[in-house]
């Protein structure tokens, strides 16, 4: 049976032999006993049976004054086993019960001040109660180190063995009116505070002016009190909130959070939440460490479900916390900051955003890059009468970024501004032809000339387009040369390898001179862009035919609306026809070629082909398709994009308001009908006033209720009712951590003593503490509490068993497992669907399970496996509709350890209406994979 163990130490020696250990501590030197009892302490805690050197050591040892001999006493005293086989008490720890009440009456006070702290961890009431009066009198001690340590030994005994100090509040109540030691003070502070809550109020209203002025430590033990009281006694909130707030001039970080913390849980006075808000900005700002400012995000983020209006006014305090070079801090602030800004700080915030990007490596930092984008894509849209135009200015410039992914997401801004804002269309198809020739990604290309070839509409724009895509393209048509490449591109290549890497060429003229004679003047003319560093011509020779065909669906649109504003023949339209077929031909000529060295697939041919039939000869329902059919389904998948990003914001804020009831029999108070004798303050004003706004909408003031009917929702029995001990389980899910709290009653006639629970993980879990061993009454409940740490989000299982002494004979329970669901730590998430091609390309696991179901409906099913599995489904909506015997969907969902979990649903509907197919799970781990996937096969059979 495990004990109770409140001291790790490490060593790997080996222990030596029991005689040459009573060698050493028969020694008369000093040392020699200090190397013996470490080498005894290393021993025992490995699990060595020494107990015969109790004896020993009391008789040898335990009446030296060697410091260091004493404080490795009191580490063996504490690791001691201190009871027999069966149970009772050794004869000989009579003997050591002697030793430490002269320890307890040393003169020197650093030897009394640690026995007192070793009696602190001693469970044993048969040691302690001959201690209990040298402990009482160490209360009035002179040093201050021996009276806190004596403050801690009567907490720690009156709260486990009550029996012994009947009259333990009182006593630290006296001394606590006397104590002048702020240490001294906290800790008999916190023991009323835990022991007699009245005796606690009592002092501290008597105390209420010096608190500010008390150390950090029991302000934060007052601070944990005014929480308590507020709600047990709500006459006085606006006495205690007052000085709440006078605490957060101090300088100790700890309170000035504690102080935040405090008033938000008492108040929901727009006064008091504006100090919380205050104190939160304030740390955001001197504070270093990352965890902590996630924490204060996070708080700030609960509080703008309510308090919206008050954050506002913090905006830009809370953007301060953008500098910070962490991506989760980054995108925090930014998700917050964009939700609470009102429109007089867009401004301001834009310009911040602005000097990030410019400060900001291309490579290095890309997804804060691809953050900012974000945010300044959504901070124009949405305030674009006075702040579209500084986005637009902004973002444009970085068309022709490094990574490939902000370029991008710059140009989802271009097409969602060209859509929706015609005025700005000319300045971005402007910006986008300067700087086409920056591009570098095939990728980036496309969508450059999706835009070019949709929303180039006058005249002057398609020509200046075509010219800019000319220019790219570079000298027509492309020869190809026997190795693959175009015979141009090898001359220039060759030329371009040279020291000098722009190609020069010298021209002499003769020129007549100021006094009339003729001289011959050189001069030398730089091409400034040579056709081998163009990357839109090096795409197109080397295979590229994605990017081909876009370039003619491109060109083919950029053709028909110039025919539409050249109704009559004419020499420009011409030349412009001819120009388009030209270049459609000679990338097709490059692909088709037997020397090439990447053909050209069936696909990109015939739309090729397309495109030059379509410019040769249009005709009204080709026109119709390449001009508008394409710009409604671009424009319908785009709204679908916006609506996906935001649901679930939207769901879960529609979720609250629905389920927000009140009863039709519920009081309503009125403030102005109240006494005139009533007095109050303007927080009590204000919290009742906003209580009384909050209940008029229909929705909850507090959330208490619905805690506390979670809290039962997963009860598990761990023993059954005939058992001698019966145990039941409240489990909670705090983020990293799995809270168990273990109810424990004793179903017999007789005290069982040593009741131990003892918890054993399995998996990913790593147990933080073992319950304390303790006695357990007939008839009468204990609670007792621990948690365990979980790594990663895997199914986890957690075994136990009670082990309990009655009479002289130890007994065991098993108890019944505790299953850690992988489903409790998964999250919705949203991704665009190029993130997830992403994504799906580089998770390293992949679980495929086969879909067995009783459902008849392919749309039912993959609604229940969202549900079930708390994911998002990316497929557009339009893109599931209709009838048809084949389904395809994705769907994403995030760990809270930020692992994402990648769904892809392949069904189909057979003859016999049975919905078949096969759901492909992939993730960055693999018990994320393997979970979902276990899980998905065990419950699909009961999806209805």
């Amino acid at each position: 049976m495990e004990t109770n163990c409140t001291l790790l130490l490490a060593g790997s020696d080996l222990t030596p032999p029991i005689e040459e250990l009573k060698k050493l501590i028969e020694s008369k030197d000093e040392n020699d006993k200090v190397s013996a009892l470490k080498k005894i302490i290393i021993g025992m805690l490995n699990g060595e049976q020494l107990d015969e050197l109790l004896m020993h050591i009391i008789r040898y040892a335990s009446t030296s004054n060697h410091h260091m001999l004493k404080k490795l006493l009191m580490i063996y005293w504490e690791c001691v086993e201190k009871r027999t086989a069966d149970g009772a008490l050794q004869p000989t720890m009579i003997l050591v019960c002697n030793a430490l009440r002269n320890d307890l009456q040393h003169p020197n006070e650093y030897i009394r001040g640690c026995t007192l702290r070793l009696c602190t961890k001693l469970r044993v009431s048969e040691i302690l109660e001959p201690l209990i009066t040298p402990i009482i009198e160490n209360l009035e001690h002179r040093h201050a180190f021996v009276r806190r340590n004596a403050v801690l030994a009567v907490f720690s005994i009156f709260k486990s063995f009550p029996k012994l100090i009947p009259n333990g509040a009182e006593v630290v109540s006296n001394m606590l009116k006397k104590e002048s030691d702020i240490s001294a003070k906290r800790n008999a502070f916190l023991m009323l505070f835990h022991c007699d809550r009245p005796r606690a109020v009592e002092y501290m209203q008597s105390v209420l002016d010096q608190v500010p002025s008390m150390g950090d430590g029991f302000q934060l033990v007052v601070l944990e009190l005014f929480r308590k009281l507020c709600f047990l006694q709500p006459q006085e909130k606006s006495k205690y909130i007052k000085c709440i707030i006078t605490l957060m001039e101090t300088a100790s970080d700890a309170v000035l959070f504690e102080c935040a913390h405090t008033l938000v849980v008492v108040s929901h006075a727009p006064t008091a939440i504006r100090a919380a808000v205050t104190c939160y900005s304030k740390l955001l700002k001197s504070q270093s460490d990352n965890n902590v400012k996630l924490v204060i995000l996070e708080r700030l983020s609960e509080l703008k479900k309510k308090h919206k209006a008050v954050l506002q006014e913090f905006v830009m305090e809370i953007l301060f916390t953008i500098q910070t070079p962490s991506l989760d801090i980054q995108k925090k602030t930014i998700n917050l900051v964009l939700e609470i800004v009102p429109e007089r700080n867009v401004g301001e915030m834009l310009t911040t955003f602005k000097k990030e990007l410019q400060k900001t490596n291309a490579i290095e930092n890309e997804k804060e890059r691809q953050a900012l984008v974000h945010a300044v894509h959504k901070c124009g849209i949405r305030f674009f009468d006075n702040h579209l135009s500084f986005a637009v200015n902004t973002l444009m410039d970085l068309v022709g970024d490094e990574s490939s992914v902000v370029a991008l997401d710059v140009l989802a801004f271009a097409r969602d501004v060209a859509a929706n804002f015609p005025q700005y269309r000319t300045e971005i198809i402007q910006k986008l032809q300067q700087n086409l020739d920056e591009v570098n990604s095939s990728d980036v290309y496309r969508s450059v000339l999706w835009v070019l070839g949709q929303y180039s509409l006058s005249k002057e724009e398609i020509t200046t387009t075509l010219l800019a895509i000319k220019q790219n393209i570079g000298t027509l048509p492309l020869p190809i040369s026997e190795n693959g490449t175009s015979a141009v591109d090898d001359k220039v290549s060759s030329t371009s390898n040279t020291s000098n890497p722009t190609a020069t060429t010298t021209s002499a003229s003769p020129v007549v001179m100021a006094d009339g004679t003729y001289q011959t003047q050189s001069a030398a003319t730089t091409r400034s862009a040579p056709i081998a560093k163009l990357s839109l011509r090096k795409l197109l020779l080397s295979g590229d035919h994605h990017l081909a065909t876009a370039i003619a669906i491109s060109l083919v649109k950029l053709y028909l609306q110039f025919s539409k504003i050249e109704t009559e023949p004419s020499t420009q339209l011409n030349k412009t026809k001819a120009e388009c077929l030209l270049i459609i031909t000679s990338i097709l000529r490059v692909g088709t070629s037997p020397s090439s060295q990447n053909p050209i697939d069936k696909n990109s041919i015939n739309r090729l082909s397309l495109c030059l039939r379509v410019i040769d000869k249009p005709t009204p329902s080709s026109i119709a398709l390449f001009t508008d059919e394409c710009l409604k389904a671009s424009q319908k998948v785009s709204v679908v994009n916006d609506e996906s990003s935001n649901v679930s914001g939207e769901d879960k804020k529609e979720k609250d308001e629905a389920s927000a009831t009140q009863q039709i029999d519920q009081c309503i108070t009125f403030r102005q009908l109240k006494s005139s004798q009533t007095i109050m303050s303007q927080l009590d004003i204000e919290d009742q006033e906003f209580s009384d706004v909050y209940r008029a909408v229909g929705r909850k003031e507090e959330s208490n209720i619905q805690e506390f009917s979670q809290k039962f929702q997963r009860t598990i029995s761990l023993s059954g009712f005939s058992d001698p001990i019966y145990a039941e389980a409240f489990v909670r899910n705090n983020q990293f951590d799995v809270v168990l709290d273990i109810s424990l009653t004793n179903n017999t006639k007789d005290v069982l003593k040593n009741v131990l629970v003892e918890i054993t993980p399995f998996g990913e879990l790593q147990l933080c503490e073992q319950p304390a061993e303790l006695t357990l009454e007939p008839g009468v409940p204990q609670l007792i509490k621990t948690s365990a740490k979980l790594s990663s989000a895997e199914t986890s299982i957690l075994f136990g068993t009670i082990t309990y002494t009655l009479g002289s004979e130890s007994q065991k329970i098993d108890l019944n497992q505790i299953r850690v669901d992988i489903l409790d730590y998964i999250q919705p998430s949203y991704l665009s669907l190029r993130q997830f091609r992403k994504l799906w390309e580089s998770c390293e696991w992949e679980n495929k399970t086969t879909v067995e179901t009783k459902i008849t409906d392919m749309r039912r099913f993959l609604d229940c496996v969202a549900e079930f599995c708390h994911c998002t489904c990316l497929t557009p909506l339009y893109a599931l509709e209709g009838n048809c015997v084949f389904l395809s969907a994705n769907l994403c969902s995030k760990t809270v350890f930020n692992e994402d979990a990648l769904l892809n649903v392949s069904l189909e509907k057979t003859r016999e209406s049975k919905v078949t197919g096969v759901i492909k799970i992939r993730s960055q781990t693999r018990g994320v994979a393997l979970g979902l996937g276990d899980k998905i096969l065990a419950q699909q059979q009961h999806f209805a």
